[in-house]
């Protein structure tokens, strides 16, 4: 009997827990309902909330706020002469830190620089024209490193620039193709009536000069396939590798400024600028 009148009582605790929890969910649903969708008005700012499951907080998504100030600078969709006039940037050292880091992230050169020198000024506790002072020392070292790795560009530009110059008249002018024949093609001289216009001539060298361009083509393709598979890789070109050891060369010798804007700066930095 005992047993029987103990096993009643848990069984009536267990309804009496059961129905206490259900009346809570209940009412968490019902307050559920009533915050979604519901917007709240504070002056200004309309604020839209939603509820999380199973929770009594309610979460604010997103909020608009209607800004005076700002629809009495246009009319008719068109700024005013006075917002104009009066709060336009008209440089970049004279806009906001949001608008610099915004525009240095989608590679200005001009932001970047700027965010160097505003760098500059919060690490040493100098005003905007000292800073200047030490970006331009920056900019000098850079420089003078930069000097070296532009050098194998230049000399294929001179390369690409002589050879493409070479090879107009290696093929179409008859002395020049006379030329290069007797000391390094020894071909069979064709008669004479089959050398009267420069285009004759040039069918005439097409047969040594034709190989040897068409290798060179297939040269430059294959390289330029390769650097993008390089790139496909993670590896690093020449170029990326050279930009890679001249901002680690920078940021040794200016550590004290923070790294990624050194990178970012050294990146951008063309030498013939």
């Amino acid at each position: 009997m005992a047993l029987r009148s103990g096993l009643h009582k848990n069984y009536a605790r267990f309804l009496s827990s059961s129905s206490a929890l259900l009346k809570q969910q209940q009412r968490q649903i019902s307050s559920s309902s009533l915050l979604l969708g519901s917007n709240s008005i504070h002056g200004n700012t309309t604020t839209t909330k939603r509820m999380l499951p199973h929770t009594n907080n309610s979460i604010v998504l997103f909020s608009t706020t209607k800004d005076d100030d700002t629809a009495s600078n246009f009319e008719d969709g068109k700024p005013t002469l006075e917002y104009v006039t009066a709060q336009m940037p008209r440089s970049h050292s004279s806009m906001q830190h949001e608008l610099i880091i915004k525009l240095a992230a989608e590679k200005d050169p001009k932001a970047i620089v700027e965010q160097l020198v505003r760098n500059i000024m919060a690490v040493d506790r100098i005003h905007y024209d000292e800073a200047k002072i030490v970006f331009e020392q920056i900019q000098k070292k850079n420089h003078e490193i930069q000097r070296v790795s532009v050098i194998p560009y230049e000399i294929g530009l001179a390369s690409v620039v002589v050879i493409g110059a070479v090879s107009i008249p290696l093929v179409f002018t008859e002395s020049a193709v006379m030329w290069f024949n007797q000391n390094f093609v020894t071909m069979e001289i064709p008669q004479r009536s089959d050398l009267d216009t420069w285009l004759e001539v040039g069918s005439w060298s097409w047969n040594w000069m034709e190989p040897v361009i068409g290798e060179l083509s297939f040269l430059i393709l294959c390289m330029q396939l390769g650097r993008s598979q390089m790139a496909n890789m993670g590896m690093k070109p020449y170029s990326s590798m050279a930009k890679h050891l001249r901002a680690k060369q920078i940021i040794k010798l200016y550590p004290q400024y923070d790294s990624n804007i050194l990178t970012n700066y050294t990146n951008a930095v063309k030498y013939y600028q």
